[in-house]
């Protein structure tokens, strides 16, 4: 069957770029359902990429290759094993829901690492938990709070793919035949065997990359950006999903301690609301900053003594920064 029957390809780049009507995009998606097996659908998505010439328009590029890629990781089927091609059953029963391109773009991905049907993994964490996984190859996984891996259950002979939203830290069991894989929205990291830990949640405006041993090669997807960056033990990435800017930082990695093991925070040049994202996210317990100049207040600081999410808020606004109130179980952090 014709890929772009019904359909032409000017509707699909209308859609990609959010030009349509909210019927037009329902169309869109019902037809993406009907026709995602169809042998062209694979090359009609890279014709969508490829129809913005980038030094013309590079953030509309962007905008397709994001739209494409980040439905991956937003991606949440009803249960934790899934075969690939048990997503069309599962989307035909839910026409109306705009998950419906998720999973088809994640159908996507997944097509393109092997020629038959593989069952994967899906494996969440709650806010407050986190969770480790032993993937197929023995490779190690702690998955921190609020955080989505999938995996397939077999990896194939060629390459060791996994894709998170979240925060995670890798202990990457070494194999030189087969690269191991992260994608996370923009950012995806390759690696044969190493330790790392990898940030990148939908809702935060950073993603960041720490590694303390081995080595990686980090690629950003992102308008007048290409190649990639090799980090070495220490190095920490981090990137600006808004402005494509790269700080570069360092840490010892002997000394390295995080969230896996322990109820360790290392905040290392970041915004008090950034901070209170990820103490959000572990104590699973609402935090307001009623004043953004105040959320953009930057901070280096570290708890490595199980500290109670009181003892860290008053120990970060030692120099009276902010009031603290709490009101109903949410704290509001407010100017003094």
């Amino acid at each position: 069957m014709d890929a772009k029957k019904n359909i032409s390809r000017e509707q699909l780049f209308d859609y990609m770029q959010d030009r349509c009507t909210e019927d037009e995009a329902r169309q869109v998606r019902i037809w993406l359902m009907n026709h995602l097996n169809d042998p062209g659908i694979d090359q009609l998505f890279n014709d969508l990429l490829d129809a913005t010439e980038t030094e013309y328009d590079p953030a509309g590029k962007e905008r397709v290759r994001r739209k494409l890629d980040s439905f991956a990781a937003a991606c949440t089927p009803p249960e934790h094993r899934l075969l690939v091609r048990r997503y069309r059953a599962m989307l035909l029963r839910a026409a109306e829901y705009a998950a419906i391109v998720v999973c088809l773009v994640l159908v996507f991905h997944y097509r393109h690492q092997a020629a038959t049907p593989r069952e994967w993994v899906e494996v969440c964490t709650a806010m407050g938990e986190r969770r480790e996984i032993v993937l197929p190859d023995s490779s190690r996984i702690w998955l921190n709070a609020g955080s989505k891996l999938i995996y397939p259950k077999e990896f194939n002979g060629t390459l060791r793919q996994i894709y998170l939203s979240g925060e995670l830290f890798a202990d990457v069991r070494r194999d030189e035949k087969r690269p191991f894989i992260v994608s996370a929205d923009r950012l995806q990291i390759e690696v044969l065997g190493t330790q790392f830990n990898l940030k990148s949640y939908a809702e935060d405006g950073k993603a960041e990359v720490s590694l303390v041993k081995g080595s990686v090669s980090v690629g950003i997807r992102a308008a007048k950006m290409d190649g990639r960056l090799t980090l070495s033990p220490g190095d920490m990435l981090r990137y600006d999903k808004t402005s494509s800017h790269i700080d570069f930082l360092h840490f010892a990695p002997e000394s390295y301690r995080n969230w896996r093991d322990n109820n360790d925070f290392f905040f290392v040049d970041q915004t008090l609301a950034d901070i209170v994202a990820d103490l959000h996210r572990h104590f699973d317990v609402d935090i307001i900053i009623t004043d953004k100049a105040l959320g953009d207040e930057i901070y280096y600081a570290s708890f490595i003594n199980n500290e109670s999410l009181d003892r860290i808020l008053e120990a970060l606004n030692k120099d009276r920064l902010f009031s603290i109130r709490r009101e109903k179980g949410i704290y509001y952090l407010s100017e003094p």
